[in-house]
């Protein structure tokens, strides 16, 4: 492994102490190195996830020995549970961009990309805050049967409408017609059944 700890810039930022770790990617054996590994090419083997724990792992250790309260995690901002966007690496150019006084417009982006995160946040909790309230009205206008229902009634009647006595109304008058309706085919059947057992009317 080839390490390379940098100290920060003149000109850059006083914290920006950091290191550059190289390592080798080939299979060591007897007869030295050989063929290029690929176990850290794939997610899916879980290398990748092994090394960053085990790093951190070791991270937090030296700054626990070293009386630093500062730690490292190697999950996602989303895994442990913080509300935050996620830093954009700049790189060099960017940041010498910056230091002149120049804003590239690629700069702005991870503010933009905040505030709309935040828009979208706001309009879920608003909309889940308006479906919460259509329950709660849902709730109210439900009729609770319970073993006497003469009181469920009276509370049903007292809470009346225009809309729902249109509603009654147009079904008593639904239930009137259906019932003239059946009156109709009765007399019709017993008609019918009056003329089948007569039999035929023929001239004698």
């Amino acid at each position: 492994m080839d390490v390379s700890v940098h100290r920060p810039g003149r000109g850059g930022d006083t914290r920006n102490h950091h290191a550059h770790l190289l390592c080798t990617t080939r299979r060591l054996t007897a007869d030295g190195f050989k063929g290029k590994t690929h176990e850290l090419d794939d997610l899916k083997t879980g290398e990748v996830v092994f090394w960053r724990e085990r790093w951190a792992t070791l991270t937090n250790e030296r700054l626990r020995d070293r009386g630093v309260q500062a730690r490292v995690d190697h999950r996602t901002l989303e895994a442990p549970g913080i509300e935050r966007t996620p830093t954009v690496h700049k790189g060099p150019l960017l940041v010498a961009l910056e230091r002149r006084g120049i804003e590239p417009r690629v700069s702005r982006r991870p503010q933009e990309e905040g505030a709309l995160e935040v828009q979208l946040r706001l309009e879920r909790a608003a909309e889940l805050g308006r479906l919460k309230r259509e329950c709660a009205e849902l709730d109210r206008s439900i009729l609770v049967l319970s073993t006497d229902i003469a009181p469920a009634c009276r509370e049903r009647d007292r809470a009346s409408t225009p809309e729902l006595d249109r509603w009654r109304e147009e079904a008593r008058r639904a239930r009137e017609a259906a019932k003239e309706k059946s009156k109709d085919r009765e007399s019709g059947s017993d008609h019918d059944r009056k003329k089948d057992r007569d039999g035929p009317d023929y001239e004698r």
